[in-house]
């Protein structure tokens, strides 16, 4: 099915938008009785934030605030990538610890680290070794909440080889940096 965007007024398919309904006096996450669509990246969140009137055509309702669309978003988003993280680990494509990550390099497709390599000189030495066909990411989050993600002890990197949940998490994560 596709849907307007409400902040930049562009159609998309669903799976592409957010929606938004009407809560007490604020726009809630997820599909209501009337939802306003709106895209997944900062921009269009944003104007929304500023601008919330955008929405109330769509909600066919006035004097609500947009304040906290954006957190609600990355709250969402976070809980999706530690959902297909954890996934992707039963699954058995994920490799986790600095040894493991080298020893399977050629396997890993994404690589996911928990901080930018700047920080940590050994962290920047392992990301070094990768080719230029894989695909990393640098996530703002503690190592603690990284490995908590699948269930581990602390962890500065994970190493991911192609199967469906690594997909999502792929699709996730890309979503990650469009909202920073």
């Amino acid at each position: 099915m596709i849907r307007l965007c409400v902040a930049c007024r562009t159609k998309r398919p669903t799976k592409d938008l957010v929606p938004f309904h009407r809560g007490e006096d604020t726009l809630l996450l997820g599909t209501g009785r009337r939802s306003a669509w709106v895209c997944p990246t900062k921009s269009c969140l944003m104007r929304l934030i500023q601008k919330p009137h955008l929405a109330s055509r769509s909600i066919r309702e006035k004097g609500f605030h947009a304040n906290t669309c954006l957190e609600q978003v990355q709250h969402r988003n976070k809980y999706d990538i530690s959902t297909h993280l954890s996934l992707s680990w039963q699954s058995g494509v994920v490799f986790s610890g600095q040894a493991q990550i080298l020893k399977n390099r050629h396997k890993i497709d994404f690589l996911i680290v928990s901080s930018k390599p700047s920080i940590s000189s050994h962290i920047l030495d392992v990301v070094q070794r990768f080719s230029s066909k894989t695909k990393i990411f640098y996530l703002n989050i503690s190592p603690e909440i990284l490995g908590s993600w699948m269930k581990k002890g602390k962890r500065k990197m994970i190493g991911l080889s192609q199967n469906s949940h690594s997909m999502r998490l792929f699709q996730s994560l890309q979503l990650y940096k469009q909202l920073r």
